[in-house]
């Protein structure tokens, strides 16, 4: 004789069980997703960090080098700031010696190129071989353009040396985000370190 089921029947039914389950594995489901979402988010807000710090060196460096800036070269008398293309190139004073030695800071070369992506940053004391530069250091990777710009009673791409030095200098930085960052710098010509005695 089959059985009834009772009203004090204990434990689930199959479908009480399914249903259960089901519920768990959306929960467990949404929570994956907001997982990977928050892990998403904190990768893409370290990397902006990372980016804006790297921008921030950069942009203390090249700073650093304009405020140094001289209107010409002491050892060879010559004009040393020149603008054509991607690329930057100027004397500035070597404070570092002058802090270390004084009296002996000498003029160091520096050429700012941007190629494939990267900005470049050379130096050496030869004004005229940057192609056996001392230092030759990437400054910043992962833009897309860069534009330089020399004012002069009016803003232009190029400036062939000589003196005098053009007023001011502006950089504007290109990213693939299709942001850009542009910095205008006042450019104030140091005087001409006496050449080393020797």
């Amino acid at each position: 004789m089959p059985q009834h089921p009772t009203k004090h029947q204990l434990g689930f039914t199959l479908l009480e069980l399914m249903v259960a389950i089901l519920l768990l594995s959306v929960l467990a489901l949404m929570i994956l997703q907001i997982n990977q979402l928050s892990y998403r988010a904190q990768s893409q807000a370290e990397e902006l960090e990372q980016s804006r710090s790297s921008v921030q060196r950069m942009m203390a460096l090249f700073e650093r080098d304009i405020l140094q800036v001289m209107a010409r070269n002491p050892a060879k008398n010559q004009g040393g700031f020149s603008l054509t293309g991607h690329s930057l190139r100027f004397i500035t004073q070597d404070n570092i010696t002058a802090e270390v030695m004084p009296g002996r800071a000498q003029s160091v070369s520096v050429n700012w190129v941007f190629h494939e992506g990267v900005l470049w940053r050379q130096s050496g004391n030869d004004a005229d071989s940057l192609v056996n530069a001392d230092m030759i250091v990437p400054q910043l990777a992962g833009i897309i353009g860069v534009q330089w710009e020399v004012f002069d009673g009016g803003w232009q791409n190029s400036w062939r040396g000589g003196d005098p030095l053009p007023a001011g200098l502006a950089i504007t930085l290109k990213f693939a985000s299709r942001q850009s960052l542009r910095r205008i710098f006042v450019i104030t010509p140091q005087p001409v370190p006496p050449t080393a005695k020797g």
